[in-house]
């Protein structure tokens, strides 16, 4: 009776300023842009970015293929003939990497234009996202922001945002994943059961989590975002109710048991499970205890650099944007969210401490978050130093000027560039420029029914012709590893090379298609070239003088007397028939 004459006694400017204080705590409303309705300014937030992206895009889209994106390509080709995941075809990645490849294939096509508009597609798609939970947090204004954010770092060609890689499928899981978490905080209530109705949505951010971790298992440091909203919500409330903690956690545990179980399952009855056990718990073991100890740190500094470098205008922001989140212009839980996200997203990075530019897609949705959280403080501090100013347009110019910054000082690049020399730079040491060449080269001369052997781990071969593999085994630096299987992997290997007895042969003499080690066996290797010699002859050479220079011999009477200069090359072989 006295609390309900103690609200009574309130003035209703006081009542309403109490009530909104509340909900701004609880719900930050979205804030409008260009004043239209909220379906129409998302959508038109979202048509801008799309078209920024294309333009960024555009020129790039015919770039060399990279070895990972033609390996899952390869992989995803494979499931839709109807090879069994890690029996037919192999990869240390879990089992929704091999059919979301299949889907991205099935969709855009078997090709180098189509593996790189599937790119476009996966990062247009996350970047929607990235504008949906920019809006949940930051309203509607930032939220698109964060959207153009994450479209613009990703721009910097070392980040390999241009390329189709796991990364990017793992985040198109991830990231409605953390919406469907925040969709569900901004309803919570502080009633004594959540309504059951409201509780799917944490179940959808499990499942979808689980999914993702299921592309590639960095993901898992994903499962730290729901664990941790859950906390900060709960723990505002007194006493800590750790029964309805519980009870809300098992919506998250039970969506995230279903994927898991469905892939399980799966692999059980496809017969094979025993290579499904090995090759994502026994194998991934070994190659994330690959690098020593002492180089994580070089490895760092390196990677790091090919992303900061003529970009450096985003980590500032981001840094800034950081720093702001220990103010207090966003609620609680908002500014710890978003700092789990931020350490979480770095701790996908991290693991093999190898670091290489498209790990960090794993990244750049979080800074793209607390980037255009920094705009939202500055606007928010200059509200309140000139509050009779309408500072948004200020604010807007400003972000304008330095978000397009290094757009335009890396523009020849973006827009002009040559594309086989960015690909040298991106990853110096591999010969995917000098692939592309070669493999032009052999579709000329192919005929319908020739197979191929590419020897060494370069895939895109297969890509660029349309072709399958001799065997199983169309990833040589996975036969290279020292382990027991190596040797019976590698005879197997050489036993389908000599039964298939391709008309062509690729052998390239590059480390990384390789990467042996000291202790690798290497059967295959040696005697693999040894058929060639005695069977083939060289009809093309792609000599890396240089790691900017490439000496072409595409002329076979040229070819067959050609030496190269130096130890890295790459040789095609043409098979000499008997009547020869």
């Amino acid at each position: 009776m006295t609390k309900s004459s103690k609200n009574k006694r309130k003035s209703p400017q006081h009542r309403a300023a109490s009530t909104q204080s509340s909900s701004t705590e609880a719900v930050r409303p979205p804030r409008p842009l260009l004043n239209l309705p909220a379906p129409w300014a998302f959508a038109i937030g979202l048509g801008i970015v799309g078209v920024v992206l294309v333009v960024l895009r555009w020129h790039l889209l015919e770039i060399p293929l990279e070895r990972d994106e033609s390996a899952y390509a390869y992989i995803g080709r494979q499931i839709l003939e109807g090879k069994i995941p890690y029996r037919d075809i192999y990869e240390m990645k879990p089992p929704l990497l091999f059919y979301s490849y299949a889907a991205l294939v099935a969709v855009f096509g078997y090709s180098l234009s189509g593996l790189h508009w599937a790119a476009l597609f996966l990062t247009f798609w996350n970047a929607a996202w990235v504008m949906a939970v920019g809006n949940r947090i930051l309203g509607q204004f930032y939220g698109f922001l964060a959207g153009l954010c994450y479209v613009l770092i990703t721009a910097n060609p070392f980040t390999c945002g241009i390329l189709a890689e796991s990364e990017l499928v793992v985040m198109a899981f991830v990231m409605p994943g953390l919406y469907a978490l925040l969709y569900w905080e901004q309803r919570f209530q502080s009633a004594e059961n959540t309504p059951p109705a409201r509780s799917w949505w944490l179940f959808a951010g499990g499942f979808l989590l689980a999914c993702g971790t299921l592309v590639k298992q960095s993901a898992i440091f994903f499962f730290g975002l729901p664990a941790l909203l859950l906390l900060l919500l709960f723990l505002k409330n007194k006493p800590f109710d750790w029964l309805r903690l519980l009870r809300q956690g098992a919506w998250v545990a039970a969506g995230t048991v279903v994927p898991v179980a469905i892939c399980f399952g799966l692999m059980a009855a496809l017969g094979a499970w025993d290579d499904f056990w090995f090759w994502n718990f026994k194998y991934v073991q070994t190659y994330a205890s690959g690098l020593k100890q002492d180089l994580w740190a070089e490895a760092f500094r390196f990677n790091f650099s090919l992303l900061y470098d003529n970009f450096e205008v985003y980590w500032l922001l981001a840094g800034l944007g950081l720093a702001a989140l220990l103010t207090k212009g966003l609620s609680g839980k908002h500014r710890l969210l978003l700092l789990g996200w931020l350490l979480v997203s770095f701790a996908a990075v991290a693991p093999g401490r190898r670091f290489y530019g498209h790990y960090w897609l794993q990244f750049f949705p979080a800074m793209a978050v607390v980037l255009a959280a920094f705009f939202y403080h500055l606007e928010k501090g200059l509200a309140r130093l000139l509050p009779r100013l309408q500072v948004r347009p200020l604010v807007a110019a400003f972000t304008l000027l330095l978000l397009l910054f290094p757009i335009a000082r890396y523009s020849p690049t973006l827009f002009r560039g040559d594309t086989h020399r960015l690909l040298r730079s991106m990853f110096p040491g591999n010969p995917y420029a000098e692939d592309k060449v070669l493999a032009d080269f052999i579709s000329k001369k192919m005929e319908t029914g020739d197979e191929i052997a590419v020897l060494g781990s370069e895939p895109q071969y297969y890509v660029y012709l349309n072709k399958n593999a001799p065997s199983k085994h169309f990833y040589m630096a996975f036969l290279m590893r020292p382990i027991p299987e190596s040797e019976g992997w590698q005879q197997e290997a050489l036993d389908s090379l000599l039964a298939k007895n391709p008309r062509f042969v690729v052998f390239n003499f590059v480390e990384f298609s390789w990467m042996p080690k000291p202790n690798s066996t290497m059967l295959f290797y040696n005697d693999s070239y040894k058929f060639t010699r005695q069977n083939y002859r060289p009809i093309a050479w792609a000599d890396l003088v240089s790691p900017t220079e490439t000496k072409y011999v595409l002329d076979e009477t040229q070819a067959l007397n050609f030496k190269p200069s130096g130890s890295r090359y790459i040789t095609v072989y043409e098979r000499v028939e008997q009547s020869e």
